[in-house]
């Protein structure tokens, strides 16, 4: 219960860390851009987390996928904690969802998989730009059961599939 309690607080800690992400760019690096995020460019991303998790290369996960490094490891400490590791088989996109928010453009991809030890997890994938075009999730360790919601409202699902991600 108290491994339980702790990892809680850890994630809400880590929620609000991946707000600000969100609303803010680097000093002197290029605006992200308003345009939309389509599905496709959502999917490209995730599918990049998903080979670098099951390659267990977390390092360029963070690097790579992540909108902000120190969150993403922030994320895999409070999964290490709490024992979740990702599973062999690729997560489902379930739905996917688009946000118009002040700090730019959202994308969300629901997802529903098995982590390693075969509990069931439905977790979003949030997309953002992060400078000028370039992608970046706020939830790339994807397997941890993290939700996004949209500043001040529940996500609104514009589409399902069951297709793989």
């Amino acid at each position: 219960m108290k491994e339980e309690v702790s990892a809680f607080f850890g994630w809400m800690l880590v929620g609000f860390a991946v707000i600000g992400v969100a609303s803010c760019a680097p000093h002197g690096a290029p605006l992200p851009s308003r345009s939309p995020i389509s599905r496709a460019e959502a999917e490209n991303l995730l599918n990049q987390a998903i080979d670098l998790a099951q390659e267990k290369n977390y390092d360029r996960l963070c690097q790579v996928v992540a909108a902000a490094e120190q969150n993403c490891r922030n994320q895999l400490e409070g999964a290490a904690r709490s024992r979740q590791q990702p599973g062999l088989e690729r997560p489902k996109v379930v739905a996917f969802s688009h946000f118009d928010e002040e700090g730019g453009p959202t994308a969300v991809l629901r997802l529903e998989g098995h982590r390693a030890d075969d509990a069931a997890y439905t977790s979003d994938f949030a997309v953002i730009r992060t400078e000028g075009s370039k992608l970046g999730s706020l939830t790339a360790p994807y397997w941890i059961g993290s939700k996004y919601v949209g500043i001040g409202q529940p996500p609104p699902v514009t589409s399902t599939s069951n297709s793989s991600g």
